[in-house]
Order: structure tokens, then C-alpha cells, then sequence
């Protein structure tokens, strides 16, 4: 089952051995992020920081930052078991999994109110290429205005004064789509900041989909229904759970406003241009608040974890627009949002096309620089085997394409030109039909399957060597 709030979760890795609390006083969010970035790229444990210099409340670092720690957040052993958890939600009657609502939420124990909100208290991070406080992998909730969808995504958002914060939004999605919508109909767009609580929020967003209401595809990641609470300030519903909430308004007829950058999830700077800034309405937070904190940057970093292991949720609605994806992975060593991995069990030519273009069109995958299609026993989390079939079964003049894609918020700023470049590649092996002019066909025997190697490994006493598994090793059968 999977965790039911934050502080549960950290109790669980600290009896893991997966958690280390530091005691000792770490001077401001500045040197929080600076350990937070050197223990995230050695494989450390995740961190609570007690005493942060000008801070009351403590801060949790790093928590879903490796595959084994998101696993165990959602109950499951492996990305194979969320799959399979999905699909079985997917053909579940929608009221198995529907919200509940309550009105006495731990995340509104603590109310604060108009003047009263000082965000500059609180132990949002800063990195040294940042000139304010920012708080990054934040979940947004907001809704349309013209059809009352509710839109939940992960956003990063600079401290702009005591009751305000500035946002990098994209244009076609959530809060930056909603705000479009709201120019006619009113001064004001309502949006929430959650912080904490079930990390399965967390990872919902990290892993969206476009064909499912975000509170039921998070029920469906986590299993079990969610508890939603009505706002203080508006109508918005939101998890009740969470350590924190932060709620305001965006004002459609007010000009953007010029804010210094600050880091991006692939760790670069977002492009400098005016962006909206959103007001300050109330901030509610459990009595005793543990501020989650995630770090941007090159990988390894937390939200490309995150996106990696929400693959395999999103594997199964892929598969309701192309039946023969046997695996989906946007890997974390690529980085945030660079390459997606489309597996495919191939039976006829150009299924390996087919399968790219159901994955370009499909709008959670709309920004990802490079597509590529590999058969089914080629293991997507292994860098060799990939850049293997690349170089054994790609040629160039037939099997790579520039296909146009919708440039992130991060690189595209205010620009109007939002569109750019992306490859893809077909790295199957061609079949006799698909050779028409093209080089020698390069051929290998298929791999095992992993599944029969790791049963073997046990067998042989080699148990420790089976996570090992998907470096592609020579091909073997019983």
C-alpha cells in the first residue's frame, strides 16, 4: 500500500536505512541546496535538514529522488507493478476510485490571511545562479473557466515579495492555458500551491496524462481513493494531506512582469522575459510542517526520476492509442524531458513507425527532443543496449527523421515561436520487406528475456547480480 503522508513515508525510509537526519545547523536554503545537489549525484540516502538557518521548519530533501525510493512511496516493488496496478484501475468502474471530500484537512491546522502570509520566512531553496528564493517541482492545481476541468502539473515558482510568486507557465496546459481562458470572464483565475503530503501527487504530475482527470489518475497510481478539501480562499479542491498550501490568484489584465530567472528542471536558467506574477490570497500548513524541497539540474535529478518511473503508468494509456508498445521509458540519465524510449513487440514493417508517430502526437510527450523505437527485448533503462541497436540496425537515410515539436517554456520564454526540431529514430530490426536499397541487414540472435535470466541467476546462486539485469548481457537460454 502505498504511504499515506509525508512524514510516514520518511519514517519508512529511516527504518530502510534510506533517510539521514541532520541535526547539526546547515546556514540558509543556500547550503540546504548545495548538499541537497552532492548527495543527489552519489546516490545518497534522502535528507531532513532539523535546523536551517532562518527557518522555524525543518526540510525534507531528495525523498523520491531514486527508482527503489519511488517504489516503495507507492507500495509497489517495481515500475512492472505500477503498470499492471494501472491497467487494472483503467478498466475499474470510475466510483471505485472516486475523490472523497472532507472538510477537516491536517494542511489547513494552521491558517494565515492576507497580510498576514510572509513567504520569506519559509525554507524555499536557492541556488547560486538564483537572485531569489524558488520553489521548485511545486504542485499547481487550477481550472478552467470555460469547461471547469480541473489541471494539476508541477511548476517552478520564484519567491517575487512576501505575497507573491512569479511563474514560468506553458502556454497550452494548466495555469498558463487557464489564465488565456480567463481574460473576459473576470479579474481573477484562482491557482493553489501544494507542498507535501501523499507522494503519489507528486508523481501524478510528474507523470500526467492528458485523457484522464488528474485526481483519479492519481487515485490510480496510488491505489486508493484521495481526500480532497476545499480551499480557504476559493473553490478549488485540493489534498488534504499536504504539509502546506499556499493559495492566490492570477489577474489576466495585469502585465507580466520582469522577475530574474531562476533554475529550470534541466538545471539551466529559464529564458529571461516578463511572466505573470501570482498574488497571495492564504497559507495554511499541519501545526508542525516538514517543507518538501526538490532540487532541478542535470541527471541524475529527482523529477527525471520521477518522470522515469511514471513511465510505466503511462505505458498503459499509450497502449489505448497503439497496441503494440511493449515499453515506454523516458530514461533519467537522458535528463528531464530529452529522449523517450518506445519499445515494440514488431510483427509487420513500419510498426516501429507507427508506433513513433502514436508517441509524437500524443500530447504528454509533445516536448521531448528525441524519439526512439526499439523491439521489445531490448532493454529501454540500459544506455549500451540502446546506442547498440542504434549502430546495428539504423540506417541514417531511411530510419532518422526531423519531426517538428512544441518548444518547452524553460527554452522558449516569451518568444512567439514556439515550435522546434525534434528527432526520431527507428532502431528495430527491419524486416525483408523494409530493405529496399538500404545497407546489409545486421542481424543477432534475441536476448533472453529478463525475467528467465533473473530466475537462472537465483538458481546459480547469483541472486544479488539480478537488478544488474538490463546490461544487455550475451544472449542465453535454459
Amino acid at each position: 500500500m502505498p504511504v499515506a503522508r509525508l512524514n510516514d513515508f520518511l519514517e519508512q525510509l529511516a527504518g530502510q536505512r534510506q533517510l539521514v537526519r541532520v541535526t547539526q545547523p546547515v546556514d540558509g536554503p543556500g547550503e540546504v541546496a548545495a548538499l541537497m545537489a552532492h548527495m543527489i549525484a552519489s546516490g545518497g540516502p534522502a535528507l531532513v535538514f532539523d535546523a536551517v538557518a532562518g527557518s522555524k521548519w525543518p526540510v525534507a530533501a531528495n525523498v523520491l529522488a531514486t527508482e527503489p525510493r519511488i517504489a516503495a512511496a507507492l507500495g509497489v516493488p517495481d515500475r512492472a507493478a505500477l503498470s499492471e496496478r494501472v491497467r487494472q484501475g483503467l478498466s475499474a468502474p470510475r466510483e471505485h476510485l472516486a475523490p472523497r471530500q472532507t472538510r477537516q484537512a491536517p494542511c489547513q491546522q494552521v491558517a494565515r490571511l492576507g497580510t498576514d502570509v510572509d513567504l520569506t520566512i519559509w525554507p524555499f531553496l536557492r541556488r547560486g545562479v538564483e537572485a531569489a528564493p524558488a520553489i521548485h517541482g511545486a504542485l499547481v492545481v487550477s481550472s478552467s473557466p470555460a469547461t471547469g476541468q480541473v489541471a494539476v502539473e508541477l511548476a517552478d515558482l520564484a519567491v517575487a515579495g512576501p505575497r507573491e510568486l512569479a511563474g514560468w507557465w506553458s502556454p497550452t496546459r494548466g495555469v498558463g492555458l487557464h489564465l488565456t481562458e480567463q481574460r473576459g470572464r473576470g479579474p481573477r483565475l484562482p491557482v493553489a500551491i501544494v507542498l507535501g503530503g501523499d507522494p503519489a501527487h507528486a508523481l501524478a504530475a510528474a507523470g500526467w496524462v492528458d485523457e484522464i482527470d488528474p485526481w483519479r489518475w492519481a487515485a490510480l497510481i496510488r491505489g486508493v481513493p484521495l481526500e480532497l478539501t476545499p480551499a480557504r480562499t476559493h473553490a478549488l479542491e485540493l489534498p488534504g494531506d499536504a504539509e502546506l498550501v499556499i493559495e492566490g490568484y492570477l489577474d489576466p489584465d495585469e502585465a507580466p512582469r520582469q522577475v530574474p530567472p531562476i533554475v529550470a528542471p534541466d538545471g539551466v536558467p529559464y529564458a529571461s522575459c516578463p511572466v505573470p506574477v501570482l498574488h497571495v490570497t492564504a497559507l495554511t500548513h499541519r501545526t508542525q510542517p516538514m517543507v518538501p524541497a526538490m532540487l532541478p539540474g542535470p541527471p541524475p535529478d529527482e523529477r527525471s526520476a520521477m518522470q522515469a518511473f511514471m513511465s510505466a503508468a503511462r505505458l498503459e494509456v499509450l497502449r489505448t492509442r497503439t497496441g503494440a508498445v511493449a515499453d515506454l521509458l523516458l530514461p533519467c540519465w537522458a535528463g528531464f524531458e530529452r529522449l523517450v524510449v518506445v519499445a515494440v513487440d514488431k510483427q509487420h514493417p513500419a510498426q516501429g513507425w507507427q508506433a513513433l508517430h502514436a508517441a509524437a502526437a500524443w500530447e504528454p510527450l509533445a516536448e521531448v527532443a528525441v524519439l526512439m523505437a526499439v523491439d521489445a527485448d531490448v532493454p529501454c533503462d540500459n544506455p549500451a543496449a540502446l546506442w547498440h541497436a542504434v549502430g546495428n540496425q539504423v540506417d541514417p537515410a531511411y530510419d532518422v527523421h526531423a519531426w517538428p515539436r512544441r518548444l518547452p517554456q524553460a527554452e522558449a520564454g516569451g518568444a512567439e515561436k514556439i515550435v522546434a526540431q525534434r528527432l526520431a529514430i527507428d532502431a528495430t530490426r527491419k524486416l525483408p520487406s523494409e530493405r529496399s536499397g538500404r545497407r546489409g541487414p545486421r542481424t543477432q540472435p534475441p536476448a533472453a528475456s529478463h525475467g528467465a535470466l533473473a530466475e537462472r541467476l537465483r538458481e546459480l546462486g547469483l541472486a544479488e547480480f539480478v537488478s544488474h539485469g538490463s546490461a544487455a548481457p550475451a544472449p542465453w537460454s535454459k
